[in-house]
C-alpha cells in the first residue's frame, strides 16, 4: 500500500510538472466559448522560438520554424512570431523579420504554412488612385461668382491677406481677409467691400445695383495699402483702403 501511494505522488508530481504554465511562453486553442470544446491547440514554450500546432482529437502535433525559403524562427532570435490567433479552421500570426515582415496562414486541416509579405508594395494603379482620391478630398472648390484668389502682405501688419475677387455681373463686391496669424487659425477680420468714399465730396460710390456695368479692377498692395479702381461710367476712381481694417474702415477714392 506504501508502493502504491508514493507511486502516485511520483505520477502526479510529474503530470503537474508536465502541465507547469510556466515552461509556456504562448498557449491558445481554438474555442471561443466556454461551452465549446478546442479542437486544435497552438504554443510556444520558453526555450523554443517554434510555433506547436495540436490537434486536440487525433493528437497529430506539428512544430512549425522554416517559416520561408529564408526565415527560420530557430535562426535568429530577432525572428519572432506575434499577433497569434485562431480564426474559423485557420491559425493566423505574424513574423517580424526585420525589413521582410511576414503575414502566415496556418491551414488547420492538413497542417501547411504560408507566408507573404506583411506590407506589400502597391501596385501604380493603386498609388495613382490614392493620390487621386487625396486630391479630390483636398480640392478647394472656388464657387461659380468668384474670379480672383490672391494673397497678400504690408509691413505695419502681421499676418497674410487674402483678396477673393467676384464676377461683377453676379456680385460686384470683393472681399478681403486678414490671418494675422496662420492660414489653419482662419481669418482674423473679414471685409466685405461694395463701396468706397469719393474724397472729392464725401459722397458714397455703391457698385450695387449697377447691373455689372460698374467694377473692381487693378488691385495691388502699395505701402500699407490695397490699392485699386473702380471702373465706373464716365471714369476710373482711384482707390485705396487702408491695412490692417477694421468693420469701420472705408476705401477712399478720388477720380
Amino acid at each position: 500500500m506504501k508502493k502504491i501511494c508514493v507511486l502516485l505522488i511520483l505520477l502526479i508530481a510529474s503530470v503537474a510538472k508536465a502541465d507547469d504554465i510556466s515552461q509556456y511562453k504562448f498557449y491558445a486553442t481554438d474555442n471561443f466559448r466556454d461551452d465549446q470544446q478546442p479542437k486544435f491547440a497552438a504554443y510556444i514554450k520558453n526555450g523554443d522560438p517554434c510555433i506547436q500546432v495540436k490537434n486536440l482529437t487525433t493528437h497529430k502535433e506539428v512544430r512549425f520554424c522554416q517559416i520561408t525559403k529564408g526565415i527560420n524562427l530557430a535562426d535568429d532570435p530577432n525572428i519572432y512570431p506575434f499577433d497569434i490567433n485562431f480564426s474559423g479552421h485557420r491559425l493566423y500570426f505574424f513574423v517580424a523579420a526585420y525589413w521582410a515582415d511576414q503575414a502566415c496562414t496556418i491551414e488547420l486541416s492538413n497542417m501547411t504554412i504560408s507566408c507573404e509579405l506583411k506590407n506589400k508594395p502597391k501596385k501604380e494603379e493603386d498609388v495613382k488612385a490614392e493620390h487621386q482620391k487625396a486630391v479630390k478630398k483636398n480640392e478647394v472648390v472656388i464657387p461659380p461668382a468668384v474670379k480672383h484668389i490672391e494673397f497678400g502682405n504690408v509691413k505695419e501688419a502681421e499676418g497674410l491677406f487674402r483678396l477673393i475677387l467676384n464676377n461683377s455681373e453676379m456680385n460686384p463686391c470683393f472681399t478681403i481677409e486678414h490671418y494675422s496669424t496662420s492660414l489653419f487659425d482662419g481669418p482674423t477680420n473679414i471685409k466685405h467691400v461694395c463701396s468706397a468714399i469719393n474724397k472729392t465730396d464725401d459722397s458714397i460710390i455703391d457698385l450695387i445695383g449697377k447691373d455689372g456695368n460698374w467694377w473692381f479692377e487693378n488691385f495691388n498692395w502699395q505701402g500699407n495699402n490695397l490699392a485699386f479702381e473702380i471702373n465706373a461710367m464716365g471714369g476710373n476712381y482711384k482707390c485705396e483702403l487702408p491695412l490692417p481694417f477694421t468693420e469701420q474702415s472705408e476705401a477712399l477714392c478720388v477720380r
